[in-house]
């Protein structure tokens, strides 16, 4: 691999295999952005040169960014991770490797092209709260959840909960869903886009209001809460 890379403003790679947290800092202001979302720029001139894990961004003004990489792991909880012992074993070896978090997937059975597949699969939740216990550094996820299939004030719960057992460990990933033949088989309301577009805005306000205001209340088209205490919660004092 060349030790540099130059990519036009405003045409840096919009796919990776990493997870990539990216902060440009320069004249006071920071903005933070994904690997996966495309990074644009009026100033057309500019361009990104990469060297290792840092960048300088050349302009008149003559910006500087860092670039950290964190590299994770990802797995299913189907076909042969259908058995816990095995994905124990490969989430243990990757926490004794010192990968920085390790990722579940928030599927209830293995997508086929047609119905339900009949090879196990676990539920992410249970599973993740069991592997909290078995490691010690990884950070620890779910990429993402659905937020069809768990009402956002439970959400909130279950999140502190499990942050409160893998001792600040875990991080919330959060999406509008798209599996319809899962809604399906489980009867559960899979809605048009904008509606789930719509429920993913309301339950990410609930859950923030949970986690940060002494008393929360809500109420929303899809969702509401009431009086909710920050201090039932017991989630973690930490940057979120």
């Amino acid at each position: 691999m060349p030790d540099r890379h130059h990519f036009p403003a405003g045409n840096l790679p919009n796919s990776s295999c990493l997870l990539l947290n990216v902060v440009v800092n320069g004249n006071g202001s920071n903005h933070s952005f994904s690997s996966c979302n495309r990074f644009s720029t009026h100033r057309s001139k500019m361009r990104f040169v990469i060297r290792e894990y840092s960048c300088k961004l050349f302009s008149s003004l003559f910006e500087v960014c860092t670039l950290r990489v964190e590299v994770g792991v990802k797995t299913s909880q189907g076909r042969l991770l259908g058995n816990y012992e095995n994905l124990r074993n490969v989430w243990v070896e990757a926490d004794r490797l010192g990968f920085h978090s390790g990722w579940l997937f928030d599927h209830l059975f293995e997508l086929p092209l047609f119905g339900p597949s009949r090879e196990p699969c676990l539920e992410a939740w249970t599973v993740l709260s069991a592997l909290s216990r078995e490691t010690r550094q990884l950070r620890l996820g779910v990429t993402c959840l659905c937020v069809t299939y768990r009402s956002p004030a439970m959400l909130a719960k279950m999140s502190s909960t499990l942050d409160v057992i893998s001792r600040g460990r875990f991080e919330l990933g959060i999406g509008a869903g798209w599996a319809k033949t899962e809604h399906e088989s489980y009867g559960i309301p899979f809605g048009s886009p904008r509606e789930r577009v719509q429920r993913l805005e309301e339950a990410v306000t609930i859950v923030k209001r949970m986690w940060t205001e002494a008393s929360a209340s809500f109420q929303g088209k899809y969702y509401s809460i009431k009086e909710l205490s920050a201090s039932q919660n017991q989630y973690r004092n930490r940057d979120r």
